[in-house]
């Protein structure tokens, strides 16, 4: 069987053109690098180099079968390479899909913490869609997924990283922008534009839609979006009003935001891995939800 130090050898001979300058270069005894060309050559059926006490050259099989060899151990060595850095490369990061939503309830103070005590660490985040996170992480495409959603996979663990009250956001010439604290029952004819997590993915969003009704109501959709950002850039616009995250991150031009009663709501943002991840940077991420900022 030809392997792959028989390459080595015949290269290394077809190069120095010299068997003890091969030997030599390789860190063997001479006579085991003639014994290895002769198995080669046994084994291929073909004369490689023609040899006598003071020249060695190529027979016309011997450069076609040493130019392909070379190729064959450059090409092995690229394997190597490439199989090592993608190795290193995971050992380097960390894989996170997240929402909009996520982004404005917590998750960047994680990664700025994450950063400051790992900058060695690549972060290679992902934004998507709700719906698609705890499929990603299940599977094991990601090591870490950022979502709201309230229905955790059997298969995954979570640690919470922020919980938010909500606040109704109102665009600043509306009717009721002038009150301190606004009733639900005060919103029965209003125009509401709802995130898609009001589909009933989160327990405070069935919570609040059941609110509204015990205050009389069911919330008039007009508008339905993905997250939380957008649905703030269309109270900008005047378009309706939303219950969103009480979160500094969502604040904009021309919204204001006022507290409702009755509230008892809140929405947590979970950080969620796949059980058995022994990824020492998953480690390292949770470590920074779990423990105080340093410094």
């Amino acid at each position: 069987m030809i392997s792959l130090q028989h390459l080595q050898h015949a290269v290394a001979v077809s190069q120095e053109m010299c068997f003890s300058a091969a030997a030599r270069r390789l860190g063997i005894a001479q006579p085991a690098l003639s014994q290895s060309i002769r198995t080669l050559e046994r084994s291929l059926g073909v004369t490689l180099f023609v040899r006598d006490s003071r020249h060695v050259s190529l027979t016309e099989a011997g450069k076609v079968f040493c130019e392909e060899a070379l190729q064959c151990l450059q090409q092995v060595n690229h394997a190597a390479c490439s199989a090592k850095l993608a190795e290193r490369s995971r050992s380097d990061s960390v894989t996170i899909v997240y929402t909009a939503t996520s982004m404005a309830g917590g998750l960047p103070d994680v990664l700025a913490r994450f950063h400051a005590r790992y900058p060695e660490v690549a972060l290679r985040l992902t934004e998507i869609q709700l719906g698609s996170v705890v499929g990603k992480v299940a599977s094991g495409e990601v090591d870490v997924g950022c979502t709201a959603w309230a229905m955790i996979d059997a298969s995954l663990d979570s640690i919470p990283i922020r919980r938010d009250g909500f606040v109704l956001a109102l665009h600043h010439s509306h009717r009721l922008a002038g009150e301190a604290v606004i009733p639900l029952a005060a919103l029965a004819t209003e125009t509401f534009i709802l995130p898609s997590a009001f589909g009933g993915q989160s327990r405070a969003n069935e919570k609040i839609m059941a609110m509204c009704r015990e205050s009389g109501f069911s919330p008039r959709c007009e508008y339905i979006v993905e997250n939380m950002p957008s649905t703030v850039g269309l109270v900008a616009a005047n378009l309706g009003i939303a219950f969103v995250f009480d979160a500094p991150s969502l604040l904009r031009d021309g919204v204001i935001f006022r507290p409702f009663t009755p509230n008892s709501c809140q929405e947590t943002i979970n950080l969620i891995w796949k059980k058995g991840n022994a990824s020492p940077n998953l480690a390292r991420l949770i470590d920074c939800v779990s423990s105080p900022p340093r410094g």
